[in-house]
């Protein structure tokens, strides 16, 4: 330990912020034989944080891994405007969503043709977003709240090992992540514009944190450029 320590000073490096769970790993154990650590931390030097003030991590809910997720970001990055619509084929999943599309079209436009078909279109198009929020809802804002949940029933679980009501609400609010997940990974695979990400491939962490860097990237040079 002295020898780390020793490299982290030589190197100038110091711990990061950090934020969610206080246990990164835990060896899935339950009662007594349950063991929790914190186990897993980021580091950074002056040179990075110079570059992205405000840097720090997160420490994830622990899934089907003994370790925690660590996600790292600038949590003053502002959020790009005027993102324009878009189909998403996920919609299709949802068993209202062609009636929708049926009771919209079937609804009268006066005019020409070409006149009637542009009114329909820009009508669907106020009524999914209307519907994407209130019916379907934003997968995005799913995954967040369902992520939450899962972070407070591992406090309250990590709190009590021993807990086994605890433990298996941790385990249900797990399932309702990973079914949100499942459905907005749907959603990235969609929008992915990366051609070596194969048809119905399964989806790695890998590729989310491409996302997210690329994303971070646009965001900042958005800043910059502003």
């Amino acid at each position: 330990m002295q020898e780390f320590k020793d490299y982290l000073e030589s190197c100038n490096l110091v711990q990061a912020p950090k934020s969610g769970i206080q246990f990164s790993w835990c060896n899935n154990r339950v009662g007594k034989k349950r063991i929790l650590r914190d186990l897993d931390k980021a580091f950074f030097n002056i040179q990075w944080l110079e570059k992205y003030e405000g840097w720090s991590y997160k420490v994830n809910a622990r899934g089907t891994s003994d370790h925690g997720a660590l996600l790292g970001g600038v949590v003053n990055i502002a959020k790009p405007k005027n993102i324009p619509f878009k189909y998403q084929p996920v919609w299709t999943t949802h068993p209202e969503f062609i009636k929708l599309i049926q009771e919209s079209w079937e609804e009268e436009c006066n005019g020409n043709p070409a006149f009637s078909f542009i009114c329909k279109l820009k009508r669907l198009k106020n009524i999914l977003k209307k519907w994407n929020w209130e019916v379907f809802g934003d997968l995005r804002i799913k995954v967040k709240t369902t992520e939450e949940k899962v972070l407070a029933a591992s406090l309250e679980s990590d709190e009590d090992p021993e807990n086994i009501e605890l433990l298996n609400k941790l385990v249900t609010a797990r399932a309702e992540h990973d079914l949100a997940s499942q459905q907005y990974n749907e959603l990235m695979r969609m929008k992915s514009r990366i051609q070596w990400f194969k048809e119905c491939g399964a989806n790695t962490a890998f590729f989310h944190s491409t996302m997210r860097i690329r994303k971070a990237y646009n965001n900042i040079s958005e800043l910059e450029d502003t």
